[in-house]
């Protein structure tokens, strides 16, 4: 069976859930000078991580995703869940001197987060990795994790003649220009937020029509307004999925990426491809946590 290979952080998500705004504890002339507190009324732990997260959808789409990424010595109740649910965990590198990373994520009512991240094995293992057998991969994604390797898995791709969509997330700010561009330019496309698009066209000094001109297509997925889809003639939105109640939006950006590469990978039209990543979104937005949907 083809194979799809999801690169990215590997993670425990520390859920946590504040009953009120994070906007009525900032004071717009004092943000030099920050000291917040928040009550945490519901924690729950979880797995999570972005390669696992769009990995774990795209098993239940009936692909054959490969985790391709570091974790530390606490790994194994996670390698355990991913086993136990048909994700292959072979190319999955164990920093044994090192705890696998976590994100701590409050979310207020209107569904804002605040994350704070945790690199630990990500970050303490040497940037270099290898697959173990890349024979039948037909498509690679890049999202989130240490900016060295993202370069290097870049590079390394390219080697290998593997092609990968780029998915840079949080990662913009702290990716040199030069690097960024590489990333994107040696990608068939790339995914981002709203606010990411924003932080991308600034570090860049770029539109992302110049953009999405040197590239097969560029998507911003945009919460309720569904998606935007810009190729080298134009860009056309996608409408959301109507009427969800939301649970938790943690994850399902992941879980676009995931709907995306499947229609992707089937070679359905382009819209088509957005349209399942929408809907594979919102699935996701109906339970708490990012691997705990079904279709």
């Amino acid at each position: 069976m083809k194979k799809i290979l999801v690169t990215g952080s590997i993670a425990y998500d520390n859920l946590l859930s504040f009953d009120g705004f994070f906007r009525d504890s900032l004071i717009p002339d004092e943000l030099d000078n920050l000291s917040l507190s928040f009550l945490a009324d519901e924690h729950e732990v979880s797995f999570g991580g972005c390669a696992p997260n769009i990995a774990f959808s795209l098993k239940l789409l009936g692909q054959n995703p490969i985790l391709f990424g570091v974790a530390g010595n606490d790994f194994q109740r996670y390698a355990d869940w991913l086993e136990s649910n048909g994700i292959s965990t072979e190319n999955v590198v164990i920093d044994k001197n090192s705890p696998t990373a976590s994100a701590n994520i409050l979310t207020d009512k209107n569904h804002n987060q605040l994350t704070i991240f945790s690199p630990g094995a990500i970050k303490k293992h040497p940037v270099e990795i290898e697959l173990k057998n890349p024979e039948g991969i037909i498509l690679a994604i890049i999202s989130p994790e240490l900016p060295e390797r993202m370069s290097y898995l870049g590079k390394y791709f390219r080697k290998l003649n593997i092609p990968y969509i780029f998915d840079p997330g949080q990662e913009i700010p702290v990716l040199d220009k030069e690097i960024l561009e590489e990333l994107i330019f040696g990608s068939i496309g790339v995914v981002v937020n709203e606010y990411e698009s924003l932080l991308l066209t600034k570090k860049l000094d770029t539109s992302l029509e110049e953009l999405a001109k040197d590239l097969e297509f560029l998507i911003v997925t945009r919460e309720e307004k569904g998606c935007r889809l810009y190729e080298k003639s134009g860009f056309k939105d996608i409408e959301a999925v109507k009427n969800v109640e939301v649970v938790d939006g943690t994850g399902c950006g992941d879980a676009f990426r995931a709907g995306f590469i499947h229609g992707y990978v089937k070679r359905m039209d382009l819209i088509e491809c957005c349209d399942i990543g929408n809907k594979t979104a919102a699935t996701v937005l109906k339970v708490k946590g990012t691997q705990n949907h079904k279709f």
